[in-house]
């Protein structure tokens, strides 16, 4: 019994743990008028979303009804291997992923997750966002967040980027739950300074619009 009840409360602490509400900065607000652009184009891209997921589990039905069940000779035939991608050495020389190639130095297997585009769609329609701003630096919001979670995707981090005005860009991202990254989080916030209203693109170059010199602090959830 003790060991039931040992489980059951451990299990209630680790959804605890999934489930944190997020500490907000000091002073920082809800941003109403940001609130309802963002509510709007979220309403615009699920209902896209929505279109394009029944669309494709449309076609997915419509394949699988299609499809001929396998002959006896077909389920008898051995199974095929994958080739292995060939990775080429510091001097030229080509090795399997991830191991020592001769004469260069080892260099680690890069594998790209695939993510299929309905698993991609579904995350659209469980997604939503809170948004909160505050007249804090971006450096003072960062330090904050820094000692409370733990940041994720450093590499997606920019720190002292310039807009086309001059202007420096800085975000960064932290994971309010246990997963590796915000890509798998189901519960995240991104930290940017200064907020951008809008961004539109002239000649393959971004126009950002309506720049305050605000820090926004954008609440991410996704429904389980």
């Amino acid at each position: 019994m003790k060991m039931v009840v040992a489980v059951l409360l451990g299990l209630c602490l680790a959804g605890a743990s999934l489930a944190a509400d997020l500490t907000l900065y000091p002073g920082a607000k809800k941003a109403t008028d940001v609130m309802k652009k963002i509510k709007e184009a979220e309403s615009q891209e699920k209902a896209a979303a929505r279109k394009e997921l029944k669309n494709l589990q449309k076609r997915r039905q419509k394949n699988l009804e299609g499809l001929k069940p396998a002959t006896e000779e077909q389920k008898a035939a051995p199974e095929r291997k994958p080739a292995q991608t060939p990775v080429k050495g510091s001097k030229g020389q080509t090795a399997q992923a991830g191991k020592q190639p001769a004469g260069g130095k080892h260099r680690p297997a890069v594998v790209a997750k695939f993510r299929p585009r309905e698993e991609v769609l579904k995350d659209i329609l469980a997604k939503t966002e809170t948004v909160y701003t505050t007249p804090a630096g971006y450096a003072e919001v960062y330090a904050y967040y820094k000692k409370l979670y733990r940041e994720t995707n450093p590499s997606l981090k920019k720190v002292n980027e310039k807009m086309p005005d001059g202007k420096l860009l800085n975000y960064s991202f932290f994971c309010l739950d246990d997963a590796r990254s915000f890509l798998e989080s189901k519960h995240w916030i991104k930290v940017q300074h200064p907020y951008i209203g809008s961004v539109r693109f002239k000649n393959g170059k971004p126009q950002y619009e309506d720049v305050r010199d605000l820090t926004i602090i954008t609440e991410t959830r996704k429904a389980p």
